[in-house]
């Protein structure tokens, strides 16, 4: 597969899955600044998104990039003997997310100190 198909494709995965938490196509364009047509353009895997239109729709919907590309790939395009590993990835990445919204934006070194506390 092509870099532009695969980019292609993953964007449209993110489209699925946020429509599919409520998301609709305009509301999509407005997050990230482009027109629900191309959006839908995105959908149709014709377009694709940017980096740094993916992570304005890291930051509105909160949930971290990596993670948000692991929920968006389809179940079935995993091989099955990889979905166990896939899942363990996820939970990895929920974990690591919600440690980051415990240490805020704190330096590396209060974070250190924080997990030489016992916390981490």
């Amino acid at each position: 597969m092509s870099k532009r198909r695969l980019d292609a494709s993953v964007s449209a995965d993110i489209v699925e899955y946020l429509q599919q938490q409520g998301w609709t196509l305009k509301t999509i364009g407005s997050m990230v600044g482009v027109s629900e047509s191309f959006v839908s353009r995105v959908k149709q895997k014709t377009r694709s998104f940017t980096i740094s239109r993916l992570c304005k729709i890291e930051k509105k919907i909160n949930l971290p990039l990596p993670l948000l590309l692991l929920r968006a790939i389809r179940q079935e395009s995993i091989p099955e003997e990889l979905r166990s590993h896939y899942q363990n990835l996820q939970q990895v990445l929920i974990a690591s997310a919600e440690l980051g919204h415990v240490l805020g934006d704190r330096p590396l070194m209060e974070k250190k100190r924080y997990e030489e506390k016992g916390h981490g």
